[in-house]
């Protein structure tokens, strides 16, 4: 039987050579549905590779059969990101699909893939090199002074430039949106599949943290994309999301006032 395997890749990424090899024979061997695999970070601006903890820290074996549950019940954090880590089977990633407009579309897919799958095997040696670049809108280092020439927006984004005047607001707005969008397909995902109560429990608590990021976009002066409407169908997930967002949500004009107040405090 013949059985095809997924590795995705980053253009701005790399693999080892030995990667694909190594991991194919693994999971030949095991029948395995997803390899994971560990993963170095490249830092563009100084060009140091270092490797990342995160796999290893989670204490799990190579050469074991994990399933979703165990993967996400071994997690410090009610998060997940998934998807150049390893290899997974077609046949497991034909059922799920990458969700286009949004960043952050791996922790949607491999909340769904891992949730999905019944043997998840370890490789701890880290085949993946994360390239880190600097002002990259991937990341959550950008601010108010960040000179916005400096920076290439994703076409996703480019609704957003007219919209809002600094790449903070650009990129933050963003990902609210993406936190938005990455709920409401969670929260479809959840009802349309069959999953253990404790599995359930734990995809629940994943739904509700994104929420908090989601209703983030309600703080907002502009909501271009109407993420206050994506969150009316949020409502059941949050009971972790922080009562001045909350605020911002039920209550936009107190919200607002509160916020000028607050400033001027500041400025005084």
């Amino acid at each position: 039987m013949i059985v095809d395997y997924i590795h995705f890749l980053d253009s701005d990424d790399w693999l080892e050579l030995s990667c694909v090899e190594e991991c194919v024979n693994s999971a030949l061997a095991s029948q395995a549905d997803i390899i994971w695999h560990g993963c170095n970070h490249f830092q563009e601006a100084t060009q140091q590779i270092t490797e990342s903890n995160f796999l290893k820290s989670l204490k799990l074996k190579e050469k074991y059969s994990y399933t979703g549950l165990e993967i996400f019940s071994s997690l410090p954090y009610s998060s997940f990101s998934w998807v150049a880590m390893g290899i997974v089977k077609s046949c497991l990633a034909n059922k799920v699909k990458f969700e286009e407009g949004i960043e952050s579309e791996d922790a949607l897919f491999g909340m769904q893939i891992f949730s999905l799958a019944k043997n998840i095997q370890i490789i701890l040696k880290p085949f993946y090199y994360y390239r880190i670049r600097p002002n990259s809108t991937s990341q959550h280092t950008l601010n108010n002074t960040t000179n916005p020439k400096e920076i290439r927006f994703p076409s996703h984004q480019n609704d957003l430039i007219d919209v809002f005047h600094t790449p903070y607001e650009i990129r933050h707005y963003s990902f609210a949106y993406s936190c938005a969008i990455i709920s409401l397909r969670m929260d479809e995902f959840l009802k349309r599949e069959k999953f253990c109560n404790q599995l359930n429990t734990i995809i629940k608590n994943m739904i509700e943290e994104r929420v908090i990021y989601a209703f983030g976009g309600c703080a907002f002066d502009k909501d271009p994309r109407n993420i206050r409407k994506l969150c009316t169908k949020l409502i059941d997930y949050t009971s972790k999301t922080p009562w001045n967002l909350k605020l911002a949500y039920y209550y936009p004009t107190i919200y607002k006032i509160l916020k000028k107040i607050k400033n001027i405090l500041r400025k005084s």
